[in-house]
């Protein structure tokens, strides 16, 4: 009789009897039943186990010697015994070799109190120890960068570290250096380690060796407080955990939510909270007067607030008041000041960052989840942007999906770090022509063509929403059958436009700031001067403004053109929801409280509401109710239901097919410059010196466009582009397009230019 092939296996670990899938290894078959076998170097997320170690010896029955249960492939018939005395006898063997060398220093050490080593001696290790002999030491601290130090002689050599660095993050930063007894980790070459991700590394470790700089010896585990929230330096929406001791954040952890981050956290994430504490923040509110800005009372700039906009509003008609958000408030601050612009000022114009959040919802329908990444045949990066600066996440998700097979393919200028993937395939396309690209793939065949229309493929847009792009971007999704995940430059993008708030274009906006028909601008973290496309004409507009209204953390380039000021808090310092880039609503908890003078967000609207005779919720769980009552795009929704592993809620249904776009050739310059807006940009990395390091250096230029000026890596080089020149060293990439020189910009431009050679001595920008 033939057998019948299951996909699963059935063993019995420490007298209990387990069915796992097959292919499970013994720790993975222990952990899924809730039982405990003790690891080091095992982490899940860092692939299979590779037994380096030892932690996890156990005794099978049948052979002789024990196993390391991580690398031991779970089989039908197996009996694992993880507790027997021999098990116990090599366990406790392990632990005794392992803190041979360890100092005894728990007092004094960062991890103490939050430390697996500790946990693991104190239930298998021997009470006491044996050795007599002096223990190794080492040269300490040793910063492996401004942000990690390295005390060596914590070190068990477990190489969660590298395997991070190597297989997860892809820098191939982290190493071992030496051989046997004598191995260390170390930097490749003694480099500062600069991947963007490396903070994870401190909280892989699993002991003190490789500890965060900020935090060092700044608490304890008795004395501080862990607040689950959520990140919102990106709108990927990573969930994380502060750290708060003494009302102050000390430092931000991942907090694992396998659906959108896998407890992965970039550098930005993880420690661009120094901001909160600057001396440089704003704490005042200030109103221009005959002297500058002076110093008022909140009661008193909320009734000047009200009594400009309502004046406005009399004299000049109803639309003439704009609401610009920088994408970073909440879903309930957007919902009050929609709803103050409709029930109070005769329905205004709203605005959601520099690139405009409306677009966005035309691709609901054919919306991907941010795990569709880890089971997507083939993954589609689309843009001008690198993915690393936009959504940095989504790069570890890929490398992932890579490493189980999947396809990737980049459509762009090149030169990004995708491009450098195993099997990646580039499609070459000029700067600002990437949608057409797509467009031009979906209708033919090909690489790109089969990509889109491959098994569970997954387009990811790197790059601005423009209408034009957007109906593209559904057009491919609806004739290929491929899902879309949408990357805005902002955190919540996405909620407040669906809040009701960013309805109109920023071009639309100064034009009727230009025109005359909006008299009042209210700036809600936003600096159009500084940080928006035509900083000039809005510079000029607010100058013209009859009320121009800031809500600010930090004074910029439009402070000096606006009326009123108002402190504004930050993200650790609110209580709401984001939505992320997959539409997912979160929760965000206040972790910190905000400097005295600093009122919330959603409550200094409401106490405006009030004045201008609007009654709002008076919190944010009520003003989330009311805001699931009045649009659709949170209908169903509960601030309780939200939790703390927040859902993903059903997708708006796919209808007919969209109109053929009809997308003109546009006209490529023979040097194309690309502005971005890197990852390590903004106020909260402005005042956080720590992070500084962290920022790309260098003006990217082709290999073929090198060559013809003669300039090689290091060289200086000078970019003429859109009326500015910027200095600095030449980076030359051989994978990027002729023609193309890309650098980091404040505000982010694609469009004509010139590069030439300068002098050394010329003065970087």
């Amino acid at each position: 009789m033939a057998t019948v092939e299951t996909n699963t296996v059935t063993l019995t670990i420490n007298g209990r009897e387990i069915t796992v899938p097959k292919g499970f290894s013994v720790v993975e078959a222990a952990a899924e039943a809730g039982l405990e076998i003790p690891v080091f170097c095992y982490e899940p997320r860092l692939g299979a186990g590779i037994g380096a170690c030892r932690m996890c010896l156990c005794e099978i029955e049948g052979i002789p010697k024990l196993q390391t249960a991580c690398t031991t492939p779970a089989a039908d018939g197996m009996v694992v015994d993880s507790h027997s005395a021999r098990a116990r006898e090599g366990q406790d063997a392990v632990l005794e070799f392992l803190l041979l060398n360890h100092p005894l220093d728990c007092p004094v050490c960062d991890k103490g109190g939050e430390c697996p080593l500790q946990d693991l001696t104190f239930r298998y290790g021997p009470g006491v120890t044996r050795m007599t002999l002096p223990k190794r030491t080492h040269d300490k601290p040793i910063p492996v960068s401004p942000l990690i130090t390295l005390d060596r002689e914590r070190c068990i050599l477990c190489w969660r570290c590298t395997r991070f660095s190597e297989e997860v993050s892809g820098d191939m930063q982290l190493v071992a250096e030496h051989r046997g007894a004598n191995s260390i980790i170390t930097t490749f070459e003694g480099r500062p380690y600069t991947n963007e991700f490396s903070g994870n590394v401190t909280e892989l470790c699993p002991v003190g060796a490789l500890t965060s700089s900020p935090y060092r010896f700044l608490a304890r585990p008795w004395e501080i407080q862990n607040i689950p929230t959520v990140c919102g330096a990106c709108a990927i929406g990573c969930n994380t955990s502060a750290t708060i001791r003494e009302d102050r954040v000390t430092r931000v952890l991942s907090r694992n939510h396998p659906e959108v981050d896998e407890g992965w956290l970039c550098d930005k994430g993880r420690y661009a909270f120094g901001h909160l504490r600057s001396p440089e923040r704003v704490t005042r509110n200030l109103i221009r007067g005959g002297r500058g800005l002076e110093a008022v009372s909140t009661t008193d700039v909320l009734d000047h607030v009200a009594d400009r906009l309502r004046a406005t509003v009399e004299r000049f008609g109803p639309g003439s008041v704009a609401v610009l958000a920088s994408g970073e408030q909440t879903n309930e601050e957007a919902h009050a000041w929609a709803r103050l612009l409709d029930e109070a000022l005769g329905g205004g114009v709203g605005v959601c960052g520099p690139e405009g959040g409306s677009w966005w919802s035309d691709l609901e329908p054919y919306a991907a989840s941010i795990s569709d990444l880890a089971g997507a045949g083939t993954i589609v990066v689309a843009g001008d942007a690198d993915l690393g600066h936009r959504a940095p996440v989504l790069e570890l998700w890929i490398r992932k999906a890579v490493g189980n097979g999947a396809g990737v393919f980049t459509v762009g200028p090149g030169a990004t770090r995708l491009d450098t993937l195993r099997g990646a395939t580039h499609v070459s396309a000029a700067p600002g022509t990437a949608h057409t690209a797509l467009l031009e793939a979906a209708g033919g065949d090909g690489a790109p063509a089969d990509a889109l229309r491959g098994e569970n493929a997954v387009l990811i847009w790197s790059g601005p929403m423009r209408s034009e792009v957007a109906s593209v971007l559904a057009h491919v999704a609806h004739t290929s059958g491929c899902r879309v995940l949408r990357t805005p430059r902002a955190a919540n993008e996405i909620g407040i436009a669906a809040a009701g708030l960013g309805t109109a274009s920023p071009e639309a906006a100064l034009e009727l700031a230009e025109s005359g028909t909006i008299k009042a601008l209210v700036l809600l973290g936003a600096d159009p001067v500084g940080d928006w496309h035509a900083g000039e004409r809005w510079r000029n507009a607010l100058a013209r403004c009859f009320f121009a209204l800031q809500v600010t953390g930090f004074q910029n380039d439009s402070s000096g053109w606006v009326t009123t000021i108002v402190p504004e808090s930050q993200i650790l310092e609110k209580d709401g929801t984001l939505v992320n880039l997959e539409g997912r609503v979160q929760r965000l908890r206040a972790a910190a409280k905000a400097p005295a003078g600093v009122s919330d967000g959603y409550a200094w609207a409401a106490e405006l509401g009030s004045r201008l005779g609007v009654e709002l919720p008076h919190d944010p769980p009520a003003a989330f109710a009311d805001l699931a009552e009045r649009r659709p795009a949170f209908a169903g929704l509960s601030w309780s239901g939200i939790g703390e592993r927040a859902p993903l809620g059903e997708r708006a249904p796919v209808g007919d097919a969209p109109a053929a776009p009809q997308v003109a050739p546009a006209a490529v310059p023979q040097t194309v410059v690309v502005g971005y807006r890197e990852l390590m940009s903004g106020a909260a990395v402005d005042h956080t010196e720590a992070l500084h390091f962290q920022r790309r250096r260098g003006i990217e230029i082709a290999y073929a466009d090198a060559e013809a000026l003669g300039v090689a890596t290091g060289d200086r080089i000078q970019v003429t582009h859109d009326g500015h020149a910027v200095t600095g060293p030449a980076l030359v990439q051989r994978g990027l397009r002729p023609g193309v020189v890309r650098l980091a910009a404040r505000v982010p431009h694609v469009g004509p230019g010139a590069v030439a050679a300068v002098p050394a001595e010329a003065e970087d920008a």
